[in-house]
């Protein structure tokens, strides 16, 4: 568990497309006292992915499609460990806020103590070889887009372009997540999609975007 709890069921998406099952009634009770993160697999196998959604809280859509993925990974058998931190900012979750004490979270993941950089310290701490940060934003298109950065960052995102038709680019951005943790050596790339379309149909194009990035990793099977 991190920290910056909150009832992310006060957010209007979530509490709309989030399906009602005991485990996620389990998880938005959980995340009431802070962030959560899921381990998948054994440990069998060398490579270990962190994927994180809800840095910024008014984009639920990264939230809904990372649950779903949660419940596509549970009893699946998986080649190495999938960390998942399904709402990285309970707090601004519930207040569908992108801010965090009036910044934005994600440009701060070198600040010490910060939100985000304690996720980059905890990505690094545990030997995270490959991370996944899970957005939503403006003018992104319907088939969803993942940035990236070093060389190897752009054949994991062709591979997702190849299976979703999605687009990719490079874009470093200082301070993010993704950036920060790939100048640290953790390959890491951002899948995205636009706030404009529907929830229903948005996450179902996110969960593709991560379903293929962790196939690409050979980590599970699709």
């Amino acid at each position: 568990m991190l920290v910056w709890g909150g009832d992310v069921t006060k957010n209007y998406a979530i509490n709309r497309y989030m399906s009602k099952t005991s485990f996620n009634r389990d998880l938005t009770d959980k995340v009431k006292k802070g962030s959560l993160v899921y381990r998948f697999g054994n440990g069998s196998g060398k490579k270990k992915i962190l994927i994180c959604a809800g840095i910024h809280g008014d984009e639920p859509q990264s939230n809904l499609a990372t649950i779903k993925l949660i419940d596509f990974l549970r009893g699946k058998g998986i080649n190495g460990t999938i960390y998942i931190i399904p709402f990285a900012m309970p707090c601004d979750t519930a207040k569908n806020s992108r801010y965090y004490e009036g910044t934005d979270p994600n440009r701060q993941a070198m600040r010490q103590g910060s939100p985000v950089n304690k996720i980059l310290n905890f990505a690094l701490s545990n030997d995270i070889d490959y991370l996944i940060d899970v957005h939503a934003g403006a003018g992104v298109g319907g088939k969803g887009l993942v940035f990236y950065q070093t060389k190897f960052e752009k054949s994991w995102a062709n591979h997702v372009k190849m299976k979703t038709k999605c687009t990719i680019k490079s874009r470093p951005t200082k301070g993010t997540l993704r950036t920060t943790a790939s100048s640290r050596g953790i390959n890491s790339i951002t899948v995205e999609v636009d706030k404009k379309y529907n929830p229903a149909r948005t996450i179902k194009t996110e969960f593709e975007l991560l379903k293929y990035s962790l196939e690409y990793l050979m980590v599970i099977t699709v």
